[in-house]
């Protein structure tokens, strides 16, 4: 039975959107009365430019140059083309993120830290292309990493290979392929279990999801690593949750269980359109 590859396509998006556009970085130092220039000092990113600058002194110059659209796509094109031909699959689906998502409605303050971050200046054309030229489909109401763990699971680990960057898609069992640094690697079921409950506990920067003030992944994996089942493992959450409580800023059972309830669902990659979070089942089981 033949291969199949499951993108993440906003990947593409960003990683070749971003790529597209440069911006560099000017030092300028000049002499007192005449105004006599200095010198000019080139810089490819922002934090050495600063530091250079606290060093000498001078004014800091921001240049942005970017490649034309065809430039831009012809990358696209070419690594989804690398992708593929590595892996050696020709039969693949691509996903892409809609409007509506059901985790915004959860919480307010869902992927809040990127509305400062301005979208790649091709983005819609890049969607528009992977949609035209790669059978690209746009998600509503789910977001793509929900596709393609739906579609992972449907076709299975000895024909899906779950092709993204994004590390949330490691709750899905099977195997994964990251394009951008070469790796393939496979997720049992209990490793993808315990990353959803490891990051029940520090929360998601990347997507503004809270975990537990203090906690991060090195100190939630280290936590939950003589947890043998996942009943144990959804005790020991409930546990540093309620130890916890005062600043939290909760009181009572209630509030607790609606605290984790909400996490843990902004949180769980759907497995089917209809799926939920297993957390009360083996907390309870």
């Amino acid at each position: 039975m033949s291969k199949i590859a499951i993108l993440d396509g906003d990947a593409w998006v960003y990683r070749c959107g971003g790529a597209a556009e440069h911006t560099y970085y000017l030092l300028e130092r000049w002499s007192g009365e005449n105004q006599d220039q200095l010198g000019v000092y080139p810089f490819d990113n922002y934090r050495d430019a600063v530091k250079r600058q606290k060093e000498i002194g001078g004014t800091l110059w921001s240049r942005k140059e970017i490649e034309p659209l065809e430039n831009c796509l012809q990358m696209v094109k070419t690594s989804l083309e690398n992708t593929l031909d590595v892996l050696g699959i020709k039969d693949y689906r691509l996903y892409l993120g809609g409007r509506k998502n059901f985790r915004s409605d959860l919480y307010g303050d869902y992927k809040a830290n990127r509305d400062s971050t301005p979208k790649p200046k091709y983005y819609r054309d890049i969607r528009d292309y992977l949609v035209g030229k790669w059978n690209g489909i746009v998600c509503e109401g789910i977001e793509a990493d929900d596709a393609v763990a739906i579609d992972a699971i449907q076709f299975g680990p000895d024909r899906a290979v779950i092709v993204a960057v994004d590390k949330d898609l490691d709750q899905i069992p099977g195997v994964h392929y990251n394009w951008t640094d070469g790796r393939s690697y496979t997720v049992s079921p209990r490793e993808g279990l315990r990353f959803f409950y490891e990051q029940l506990l520090s929360g998601d920067t990347t997507d503004n999801i809270p975990g537990l003030p203090g906690i991060g992944p090195a100190r939630a994996t280290k936590a939950l690593a003589d947890c043998e089942t996942p009943k144990a493992v959804a005790r020991q959450v409930w546990q540093m949750y309620y130890e916890r409580r005062d600043v939290l800023g909760i009181s009572d059972d209630d509030a607790q269980r609606k605290l984790i309830d909400r996490n843990a669902s902004l949180l769980w990659i759907k497995r089917r359109i209809d799926d939920t979070h297993p957390f009360w089942k083996h907390y309870e089981g």
